[in-house]
């Protein structure tokens, strides 16, 4: 499922990273994230066997070649995964907890910061 390796350390980064740089090789993307080699080149495989990012291979002579990596339309349509998750996060920030009170309460106190309220009745 694609929410499993969207919710894993380190993807929003990676996609983020790319959609800004259009393409980036491995090494640049471990280097700015700092990210482990080894996990980072299992989290590329996930994301590239999910047609999230794409891989192109550009041969360097005699030596290994490059891997270049960059964001697919899936990939970029993922992205708003992560502004709808903003959305939700700053939506449920707003929830206020509401306890009912029984009985009779003399005054009313409103104590308002940090998107919290407090009335009592």
């Amino acid at each position: 499922m694609v929410l499993d390796i969207l919710t894993k350390k380190h993807v929003r980064a990676i996609l983020t990273l790319l959609d800004e740089n259009e393409e980036m090789y491995v090494s640049e993307i471990q280097r700015i994230l700092e990210i482990d080699g080894g996990n980072l080149s299992a989290l590329m495989n996930k994301l590239v066997k999910e047609h999230i990012i794409e891989k192109r291979r550009e041969p360097q002579g005699e030596s290994i070649g490059k891997s270049y990596y960059s964001l697919t339309e899936l990939g970029k349509r993922a992205l708003k995964f992560y502004e709808l998750d903003n959305e939700f996060e700053k939506d449920r920030s707003k929830i206020v907890n509401q306890t009912n009170i029984k009985g009779k309460v003399g005054k009313v106190i409103n104590v308002g910061g940090d998107n919290t309220t407090l009335n009592i009745k």
